[in-house]
């Protein structure tokens, strides 16, 4: 069994309150003015092999080099498990294998101190609608569910795909969600056999999607964009990976956008940013679109795992 790539979508929204439609892609060019501080945040990035997801990143495993860097503004973000679970995966195994996945990334060192940032489990969801609604009124929630059965999706190769939705003038995240191939042998504790998906591996890396990284070309690092079933190495996130969530939260609790530094706001899982909240830092060019992106094999679509099959990050990115 060869290693499965992770793999990213994109799909673009005009400036209607449409919701996404899961399995629609639509690959749009979008033309973005990028300010003077933008430019120099990715041209800091090209020397740096970690990568993160911005407004232009694309269906291609190559890192971004425009667009605005995707962020989530407050210190922490709430996220539901599907309440069925999957027919391989109980709802108590999903829970610790996601709140380990997380914590990890909570619990790296970026200098004096935590990434400032962390991902909530604020309990279960009956939802498994995927992507953002833009209706007046609509409840949106970040959720994480398994698909049993069929895996809805052209490339079966995707292990998991992870689905977020920013503010296309800012980039500030408004919605993540988390799709997992359970067709596949997903293993939730050691040992894995050789031809096992570690759960713990696939959530770490999905989970570094939902915080707005990308794939990296650094071999075994947890945001690599291939899988091997069978091992665990990726589970540990490597010093790539801490240099990319430093990065994007560094532990000052300043969020370093395209507008410049914007203050982290306070820790409320439960709520969740809107496009006409005026949440989002601007830097008062155009009033805001949003941008959906997935992943999944290991895709980002922003998509996830392929093992030594592909993971394929899929990670679908939409801009309203």
């Amino acid at each position: 069994m060869g290693s499965r790539r992770f793999g990213r979508r994109i799909a673009l929204a005009w400036g209607s309150r449409r919701p996404y439609t899961p399995g629609v892609r639509r690959f749009v060019a979008f033309a973005l003015s990028t300010s003077f501080l933008a430019t120099a945040l990715l041209s800091s990035r090209d020397a740096a092999a970690f990568c993160r997801t911005t407004t232009e990143s694309g269906t291609s495993q190559a890192c971004a080099q425009t667009g605005k860097p995707v962020f989530w503004r407050n210190a922490c973000v709430g996220y539901r498990v599907n309440e069925a679970a999957s027919t391989k995966v109980t709802l108590a195994e999903t829970n610790t294998v996601a709140g380990n996945a997380f914590g990890s990334w909570s619990a790296l060192s970026c200098g004096p101190a935590a990434p400032s940032i962390a991902a909530v489990n604020i309990g279960t969801t009956k939802s498994t609608a995927i992507g953002y609604d833009q209706a007046s009124g609509a409840t949106n929630e970040n959720i994480i569910v398994y698909r049993d059965g069929d895996w809805p999706y052209a490339d079966q190769s995707q292990v998991a795909l992870t689905t977020l939705t920013y503010r296309k003038d800012t980039g500030e995240l408004l919605d993540a969600d988390m799709e997992v191939n359970a067709t596949l042998k997903l293993v939730a504790a050691d040992p894995i056999p050789s031809n096992g998906f570690d759960l713990l591996t696939v959530f770490t890396h999905e989970a570094g999607h939902f915080l707005g990284l990308a794939h990296t070309d650094v071999p075994k690092a947890t945001m690599f964009a291939s899988y091997d079933p069978g091992t665990v190495d990726q589970r540990t996130q490597k010093q790539d990976d801490v240099d990319g969530i430093c990065a994007a939260y560094p532990s000052s609790g300043n969020r370093p956008t395209a507008a410049g530094n914007v203050a982290a706001g306070k820790c409320d899982p439960r709520k969740t940013p809107t496009i006409d909240s005026g949440s989002s830092s601007s830097s008062g060019c155009s009033a805001g679109g949003n941008g959906v992106a997935g992943s999944g094999g290991w895709g980002l679509g922003l998509v996830g795992l392929a093992g030594a099959m592909a993971m394929r990050r899929a990670r679908k990115t939409r801009a309203a």
